[in-house]
């Protein structure tokens, strides 16, 4: 007795709903009572014994037996499956006709159908599809009356729209797929795999208020559909490291537009914060057109890319062969990223129909800029269908500065020198200098910018981004350096004279590998050549190179020397045994791969590239008849300790007497192993760091310390 009850309550709150529903949807009454009418007639839902949930939990149902006057509804709950099922059917013979067309919704609902219908260029067939999948999406009871079939396939979904609607299945079957123009408008998403009919076919969640809108027209739809982009915050010198091919693809698009040329695809890629959007904006508002954006964030919520690729169908159908673009940010989210087998390279599949994108970007009617941060992984069937592509490589120091200077304005509150230093020490996007530039100004009481504010600004945010503290980075010094101090069988001295007016010519690079212990001078050599040339250093690490993705340390190493090049910089390679090492030692493909890739870059490189290392033996041979300079760094002689030694300690020991001569002092660092610059330098930063002024002896401890430290012991005479 308490399930009868239980389930007679249930249905009374259930019904309490239902016409809470009808009265809020008071269009659809008529519509719903034929749909409903249509698909008991039409379907074999009546005769199933498998529906889930059971007939009688379904209101529409319920409501059906309680109108016909033959049933009190307090009595419905108590009605067991087999007789609720029976009561059904001897109302539905009791119909006068078996089927019949339904009527359309009261208006607004008739009319915005109409209008929708006519804006897509939609049949009488799929004005009908799309009227049906509306009052389905919005009325839950009808929602709760298909759900009573299994989960259905496209073919399955077709024969209950079909009956309901009194339609030909074969022609509501071709609304759904991919080529209808139902579903390629963009007004209707048809979701893969078995589903309820809700899940399976649905509206565009807007067109449920469109539906109800008061003199809906285009421009409405296009307002709810296509906000349009905003204006560009940049300006073409921005992109100058890019004109040429920014010009292409402004040239394409435009030709496009003209003619109403279909399949207009440029891709801009590259990591963020490269102005890719901007560039769109910026090419837009250079050729009049209205740039709009499809897949953008509504309330907050980032679409699916099911609604993200619906709206761009429905752009299509909406700006086609007009003077308008298309933007579509983010497209890697239309790809599901994974592991290529057991290694670390990064595959995207495709979340769509391959062919049906390939056809989209092969007839589309609207010229489309998309734009991606990511597209290694991405199958070439899809690449190579873009009309044209622009990678956006991240500014160099020099483009930087230029960007700097423009935020500035005039007259100039930093000078040049200041602007360049700015500009190399911080890899900033041109947004975030223009922010650091306005800050800085709302920072200082005159209103006008200066560096160190603006550095204030840019290092917290660099480092955010990039991981990198501009606050701790070392800079050359010239005024401390002494070329006198490194120790090399080759003329260092004679090298930076002769780059310091380099220049090149017949295509041909400078290349430099110096090698020798670690802490005989040779990075800081490469940063005083640069110094002599007038020219900034590019500097990479290992940890600037290396990647756990297959692949990306090639493209860091092809970055480094594409950015020196354009900025005629001097490109410093630390460390460089680290992916320079001898091919026939690799133990995986893509230790090979690296090497190759470094060769390559050096073959090509005109500017001048430098690399270190302490295991000159482990570099790959083919490596090494590369180099056009190959320098020894060895450790200091004895005369140069002494030298040093003075140099770096002599103001800083506690009492002058205590200096040795330069004999004595010369007999007591034999006695230390052999140094190098690095350790003297490692000991005076120890010694400013505790604020201590040693005496000479303390000052040798710490020398020894040091050179045990590196592995270095002054072994005994004696027998």
């Amino acid at each position: 007795m308490t399930d009868i009850k239980h389930k007679c309550n249930r249905h009374k709150k259930r019904r309490t709903r239902r016409l809470a529903d009808l009265v809020s949807h008071e269009p659809f009454r008529e519509t719903v009572d034929a749909y409903v009418r249509n698909l008991i007639a039409g379907t074999s839902v009546l005769a199933s014994k498998r529906s889930r949930p059971s007939l009688g939990d379904c209101d529409l149902l319920v409501d059906l037996v309680v109108s016909s006057g033959s049933l009190p509804v307090e009595e419905a709950g108590k009605l067991a499956e087999g007789e609720f099922r029976k009561r059904l059917k001897a109302v539905a013979r009791t119909w006068p006709q078996k089927r019949k067309t339904p009527p359309a919704p009261r208006q607004p609902v008739e009319r915005n159908v109409g209008v929708l219908a006519r804006l897509f260029g939609l049949d009488e067939v799929d004005r009908h599809v799309l009227q049906f999948v509306l009052v389905h999406d919005l009325h839950s009871p009808l929602r709760e009356l298909t759900s009573l079939f299994e989960e259905l396939s496209v073919d399955a979904s077709a024969k209950v729209i079909a009956a309901a609607a009194v339609l030909p299945e074969a022609r509501v079957l071709a609304a759904l797929q991919p080529a209808g123009r139902l579903f390629g408008s963009g007004l209707i998403d048809v979701v893969e795999g078995l589903a309820e009919l809700s899940t399976k076919v649905s509206a565009d969640p807007r067109l449920h208020e469109l539906a109800f809108a008061k003199h809906l027209d285009r421009e409405k739809v296009m307002d709810s559909f296509l906000p349009t982009a905003s204006d560009p915050s940049l300006g073409w010198p921005d992109f100058d490291h890019v004109a040429a091919e920014a010009g292409t693809a402004r040239e394409l698009l435009a030709a496009a537009l003209r003619t109403n040329r279909p399949g207009m695809n440029v891709l801009f890629y590259g990591p963020t914060g490269t102005g890719k959007t901007e560039l769109a904006r910026l090419i837009a508002r250079d050729l009049s057109a209205p740039l709009y954006v499809t897949g953008s964030d509504e309330g907050g919520e980032s679409p699916k890319w099911s609604e993200r690729l619906a709206e761009l169908r429905l752009g299509n159908c909406l700006v086609g062969g007009t003077s308008a673009l298309l933007l579509f940010d983010e497209l890697e989210d239309l790809f599901k990223w994974e592991f290529a087998g057991h290694s670390l390279a990064k595959r995207g599949s495709a979340l769509m129909s391959k062919q049906w994108f390939n056809e989209l970007l092969e007839t589309n009617p609207a010229p489309t800029i998309w734009i991606s941060n990511e597209v290694d992984g991405v199958d070439a069937a899809f690449l190579r269908r873009f009309t044209y592509a622009i990678e956006m490589p991240p500014l160099s120091a020099r483009q930087r500065a230029r960007v700097l200077k423009r935020h500035l304005g005039e007259p100039a509150p930093l000078t040049s020198a200041e602007v360049d230093a700015v500009a190399q020490r911080f890899d900033a996007s041109p947004a975030q200098l223009g922010s650091a530039v306005s800050a800085a100004r709302l920072l200082s009481p005159s209103g006008s910018p200066d560096r160190g504010t603006i550095e204030r600004v840019l290092t917290p945010v660099v480092k955010l981004v990039t991981g990198v503290d501009a606050a701790r980075q070392v800079h050359f010094d010239p005024s401390g350096y002494r070329i006198d101090a490194l120790n090399s069988p080759d003329d260092l001295a004679g090298i930076a004279e002769q780059l310091a007016g380099w220049k090149a010519s017949g295509g041909l690079g400078v290349s430099m590998c110096l090698y020798g212990p670690s802490g005989t001078g040779k990075s800081e050599f490469v940063k005083y050549v640069a110094h002599r040339m007038g020219r900034r250093i590019v500097y990479r690490r290992v940890s600037d190179l290396q990647s756990m993705w297959v692949g990306q340390c090639e493209k860091n190493i092809a970055r480094a020397f594409r950015e020196a090049e354009q900025d005629e910089a001097v490109l410093l390679f630390d460390e460089a045994d680290s992916f320079l090492r001898d091919r026939r030692q690799a133990h995986a493909s893509w230790e090979a791969t690296q090497v190759n890739e470094f060769l390559q870059q050096l073959e090509v490189f005109r500017g001048v590239v430098a690399c270190t290392t302490n295991l000159w033996t482990d570099l790959d041979p083919a490596s090494l008849r590369r180099f056009v300079f190959k320098v020894e760094f060895q450790l200091l002689r004895p005369a140069q300790s002494v030298g040093m030694f003075r140099s770096v300690f002599v103001g800083d020991l506690a009492v002058d007497g205590d200096l040795l001569d330069d004999t004595a002092l010369g007999v007591e660092l034999g006695r230390v192993a052999p140094l190098g610059p690095g350790d003297f330098a490692a000991v005076a930063r120890r010694l400013r760091a505790l604020g201590r002024r040693p005496t000479s002896a303390e000052a040798l401890a710490l020398l020894r310390a040091e050179a045990a430290a590196r592995g270095v012991v002054r072994k005994a005479i004696g027998y």
